[in-house]
């Protein structure tokens, strides 16, 4: 993870080992069950995703985490909702000017006049956050991770999960699962005492990259080794550069 500061805020930005992945056969069918149980919306036909910025406050910290959203659940009126500005443009009506009275003015010979065609778009509006779904699919004998898997809704701030279940690519009916349900307060409790932890985690890092980068602007790498997180200061011209469009919002 390459961490960059700016004054008293740390910038993560997730590395990888190599800018390309080549998947071999897999059983898996999140991809295609994507595809065949939802609908791309207007506007984002060619699009290979999308993410949201997440507001966490932890303690004292303040933190702004982007997330990859899978899905939404369209509104029920959603044919119903149109641009304000489009159907006051709708409406208007075109009017030849009324003849002056002046006698000096030279009538010019009337012009036709051109039809103008309207197209109507999808509204630019936000899906509200209680819309924002996660889907999951699994063979119908597993069970999911849920250790691993609500500390991630939660932190996305995803309220509702559907599980697809499978047999041999054979797949039922999903099922809808709530994150405050009575069922899941186990996994939250647990959650949020690994909220705790991270808490303090990402303090220290903080601490340690405000010190190690003295107010220079030295880049800097987190790395986890053997389960120890050790702090790395980058070579020069290494790792992904931050452009002043975003750097300067942080001061």
């Amino acid at each position: 993870i390459d961490v960059d500061v700016r004054d008293s805020t740390c910038l993560f930005t997730r590395s990888e080992e190599q800018n390309m992945t080549t998947l071999h056969q897999s059983v898996e069918h999140g991809q295609e069950y994507e595809k065949a149980a939802t609908r791309v919306t207007h506007g984002c036909e060619k699009a290979t995703g999308h993410h949201r910025m997440i507001s966490i406050d932890l303690g004292e910290l303040k933190i702004l985490l982007r997330v990859a959203v899978r899905a939404c659940i369209s509104p029920v009126n959603d044919a119903e909702d149109e641009n304000d500005e489009l159907q006051a443009f709708s409406s208007l009506e075109i009017s030849r000017e009324p003849a002056s009275n002046k006698s000096h003015v030279e009538k010019l010979p009337a012009l036709p006049i051109q039809e103008v065609s309207i197209f109507r778009t999808t509204p630019c509006r936000l899906v509200p956050q209680v819309s924002i779904i996660e889907i999951k699919t699994c063979a119908s004998h597993r069970e999911l991770n849920w250790e691993r898997l609500y500390p991630q809704l939660y932190l996305s701030q995803t309220a509702f999960l559907y599980i697809a279940k499978h047999h041999c690519g054979n797949f039922d009916s999903p099922e809808k699962v709530e994150l405050g349900a009575e069922s899941m307060q186990p996994y939250a409790r647990h959650a949020g005492q690994g909220m705790a932890k991270l808490k303090l985690v990402l303090q220290n890092i903080l601490d340690a990259a405000k010190k190690a980068d003295c107010g220079h602007g030295v880049g800097l790498s987190l790395v986890s080794k053997s389960g120890q997180l050790t702090l790395y200061k980058r070579q020069e011209a290494t790792g992904k550069a931050l452009g002043k469009e975003i750097t300067s919002k942080f001061k």
